[in-house]
């Protein structure tokens, strides 16, 4: 009998060792930045092809409680212990779609295509660092309504969401203003609530990102 329960000890600290691997939550209110253009598909009414680009960074800071740990790799912060951390983070979509507009009053606009989301995270405990960067590849959807307040400035709602493998991928909200400054130029602004979630294997922490704050963009529709 001890001689088995002895074969069973490793196995018993390594789902202990699981069980106590925690994600690593980002959470941040910051400024958002996006660029896009997009081209008209010849022979095609009202489809295009659209293709955008966001950057986001933020900073954030995590507490360990006593046997927590995040893990990267082999590497490692166990608690208790105060961690913080830096994230920058951009992803871009190619996708085809367009806009269609009911009676010259409510514009709606529906994007799928494909999106890659690149991001470089660091963390400090003060005393080591530990890093991850990567990026994934997700199928993508936007829709978005509009609501015109002038013959040059609308007030719109965005939704969009990516799935990729292990179910990583972003959310992303907006509530916003679109004004018409030139023939092929667009400005937008307003407030965005974006999540990203990237899975890892299941030993390492996965990451969690929950930033929300103020955007600005611009659209170059040709």
């Amino acid at each position: 009998m001890n001689t088995r329960l002895l074969s069973l000890l490793p196995c018993l600290g390594l789902a202990s060792a699981c069980v106590n691997t925690v994600n690593i939550d980002a959470e941040d209110k910051t400024r958002f930045s996006s660029l896009a253009a997009s081209l008209p598909i010849q022979g095609q009414d009202n489809l295009r092809l659209r293709v955008k680009a966001t950057r986001v960074v933020g900073s954030f800071d995590q507490r360990l409680d006593a046997d927590k740990l995040i893990r990267i790799d082999s590497s490692s912060f166990t608690g208790p212990d105060e961690v913080s951390g830096e994230l920058d983070l951009a992803y871009y979509s190619v996708a085809l779609g367009g806009a269609n507009r009911a009676n010259n009053q409510f514009r709606t606009e529906t994007y799928f295509g494909i999106a890659q989301t690149r991001f470089d995270l660091n963390l400090d405990n003060g005393s080591s660092q530990l890093r991850l960067d990567d990026n994934t590849v997700e199928l993508y959807l936007q829709y978005a309504l509009y609501a015109p307040i002038s013959e040059s400035l609308d007030f719109g709602f965005s939704w969009a969401v990516s799935l990729g493998r292990e179910l990583s991928g972003i959310s992303e909200i907006d509530l916003l203003l679109e004004f018409d400054a030139a023939e092929h130029l667009q400005i937008t602004g307003g407030y965005r609530w974006f999540d990203y979630q990237y899975g890892t294997d299941a030993e390492d922490s996965n990451l969690e990102v929950d930033f929300e704050g103020p955007f600005l963009g611009i659209r170059i529709p040709f």
